[in-house]
């Protein structure tokens, strides 16, 4: 489309040089008039401008011109300004036709957002900590649980330190149960000393998830397939064995405007149907078979934010996990007989509400609920037997149900005084739980050889006893105060405190004292770092389990030396070696770890991605720490 302006100078007038008129019709390409379109006349020599606007009929005038050289200039709304030189003289009228054309471009203002670069002199930013962003976990082909979570950052982290700690958004949890859209961030070894954790840098895997867009709507997803009939046969394969598998995720995300807010859905599945190779040796010779079998995973997160008033964001989040295993535990010796099935769900609800209650004040509150279920095998109807090198077969002794209510309340406090950041709060998580573990109560004999199997000689019978449903409970509780204090622009000290409380470990003077320093002199380029912590560890649901389990009075397991076969109490009780239990010392302690360090570091170089805005950079440290271990746990056999 295009616009047209007609311009009439009358001849006559242009012998008076101060009675020229000018006539200017403003018209789109097919004729339509263009009202309001702003027309500009400019007499080049004195740059006098003459300025109007098109009617009605898309006609503006200009009269009382003086002979001479002008600049017309023409402009209305989606269409781009057209300019022409124009001459006025005395003989005739030059009448010009000018073409606008619609304006299809659109001015976008970017404005280039960085993020700061890390503070050296702060304590949470030493440069041996480990960061994964989205970045990098956008697209990689992985179901993430806790293990493979695990298993990715281990490199990372300490085996000598024990156990490893998940925390996600702040929470500690037991397993990790996000796709790959959901999550924001990872971090290893940040901040190691803060009193606020209850595990040391090295063991603590910290996981930020992702919330959704405030901007656009956005979505994506992955799709993962493998086959059998796609790789090639092994050389010491007789036939390929089956083999099928499958991955998928995808996150969809978007705004809430009227509740000034966003959410967020993703999931992530992972499908494996393989096989279960049999090779065992039997009374009736060798034996080998193939068992199918069939793993799958998935994981679910659906997260709403909202932003009810400026100071107050309010965050609820799902999370969905569900194993489902069939025909698992078979392979090598271990006949098919023996194959079992196993399902675990997870649900998990949980309500974050940030408040900043003034300009130096800030607090969070968490409230969480997770119920997990979990069913293993089912009740053996006979023994299992186990004979030395050759196979294992009879009947399977798995069997377990376990049911549990996890609860957790947390309130976490920071306040902003001059040069301190204070930082304050507890925790509360109370469980409580239904276990039945009739595992082995079919009992299993165990053979020396075929041969000893074939004349029915077994040496040895273990069974186990009693009532394997109870109730129970497991409580812990945590408390911490930590200060941030920066004595000078490049000087940073970190003094704080923690108390943890296990209900089952009557040790109640568990107390850890933390320290750290940052000091980044002159340029920032070399900083020192360096402190000391106590860490209290826990006794655990699962050994907690045993004890209640197997105390003697519920349950117990009995070993018998040359039994009878197949009925090993046949021959009396003068044959049982053992009646084994579990017991908790009652003068056991909470273990702990006493972890000092220093560091030096050098930052090589220094880079922002234009995409993200994150700070990238090349740092060379040197760091000696030492760890040693108080009380820690062990089993012993009286």
């Amino acid at each position: 489309m295009a616009a047209a302006i007609i311009l009439l100078a009358r001849p006559g007038a242009a012998q008076d040089p101060g009675s020229g008129t000018v006539l200017a019709s403003v018209e789109d390409e097919l004729g339509g008039v263009l009202v309001g379109a702003t027309v500009t006349l400019v007499e080049v020599p004195s740059q006098t401008t003459y300025d109007g606007v098109t009617d009605s009929k898309g006609i503006v005038s200009f009269e009382g011109l003086a002979r001479g050289e002008y600049l017309i200039r023409a402009a209305s709304p989606g269409f781009k300004t057209l300019e022409r030189h124009l001459t006025i003289d005395r003989n005739r009228a030059r009448p010009l036709k000018l073409q606008l054309k619609i304006d299809l471009s659109e001015s976008v203002d970017v404005k280039e957002r960085k993020r700061p670069a890390p503070a050296r002199e702060k304590i949470d930013q030493n440069a041996d900590a480990v960061a994964i962003d989205d970045d990098l976990l956008a697209g990689v082909p992985m179901s993430v649980g806790s293990d493979r979570v695990v298993d990715f950052l281990s490199h990372f982290l300490s085996p000598a330190l024990g156990s490893v700690s998940i925390v996600m958004d702040g929470q500690e949890v037991s397993d990790l149960t996000l796709p790959p859209g959901a999550i924001d961030e990872l971090h290893v070894n940040k901040n190691p000393y803060s009193a606020e954790y209850r595990r040391p840098g090295r063991a603590r895997i910290e996981v930020l998830s992702q919330n959704g867009s405030k901007s656009h709507h956005h979505a994506d997803g992955s799709l993962v397939f493998s086959n059998s009939g796609l790789s090639a046969k092994g050389p010491f394969m007789i036939e390929k064995p089956p083999l099928q598998q499958w991955m998928g995720d995808g996150t969809f995300s978007g705004p809430l405007h009227r509740w000034n807010g966003s959410y967020l859905f993703a999931g992530s599945v992972f499908d494996d149907q393989t096989t279960g190779v049999v090779n065992a040796v039997t009374i009736r010779g060798p034996f080998r078979a193939v068992l199918p079998q069939q793993r799958t995973e998935g994981v679910g997160r659906a997260r709403l934010d909202l932003g009810p008033i400026d100071r107050l964001k309010l965050t609820l989040k799902y999370d969905y996990q569900s194993k489902h295993e069939v025909n698992g535990g078979v392979g090598g010796l271990v006949l098919p007989e023996l194959a079992y099935d196993s399902d675990t769900i997870v649900h998990t609800v949980r309500f974050n509400a940030h408040t900043i209650l003034s300009a130096t004040s800030v607090n969070d509150t968490l409230v969480s609920v997770e119920r997990p279920t979990e069913a293993i095998g089912n009740a053996a109807s006979g023994p299992m037997m186990v004979v030395n090198g050759a196979f294992k077969g009879g009947v399977d002794q798995h069997f377990r149900r376990d049911e549990a209510l996890r609860l957790e309340f947390q309130d976490i406090a920071t306040q902003f005084r001059g040069s301190h950041t204070l930082r304050f709060g507890g925790r509360l998580r109370p469980l409580f739980g239904t276990v039945t573990d009739a595992s082995n109560f079919g009992g299993t004999f165990e053979f020396a050889n075929l041969d000893m199997f074939a004349a029915g000689r077994p040496y040895v019978y273990r069974v186990s006893q009693g009532t394997p449903t109870i109730d129970y409970g497991h409580h812990v509780a945590d408390g911490f105060f930590q200060d941030e204090v920066r004595l000078r622009p490049d000087f940073s000290l970190m003094l704080g405190a923690r108390y943890d409380f296990e209900s089952e470990i009557h040790d109640y003077n568990n107390i850890a004292p933390r320290m750290a320093f940052a000091f980044a002199p002159g340029q920032q380029k070399t900083n020192f770092r360096g402190g000391f912590g106590v860490f209290y560890d826990r006794l655990g649901e699962s050994a907690a389990e045993q004890f209640w389990l197997y105390d003697g009075r519920r349950t117990r397991t009995l070993v018998m030396t040359d039994p009878s076969f197949p009925n090993a109490f046949a021959a009396g009780a003068e044959r049982i070696a053992a009646s084994s239990r579990y017991t908790l010392a009652p003068d056991v302690s909470a273990p702990y770890l006493v972890q000092t360090g220093v560091s030096v570091e050098h930052e090589l170089w220094r880079k922002t991605k234009a995409r993200s805005g994150r700070v990238r950079s090349g740092v060379v440290a040197v760091e000696y720490s030492h760890t040693r271990g108080v009380d820690l746990l062990r089993a012993r056999d009286l």
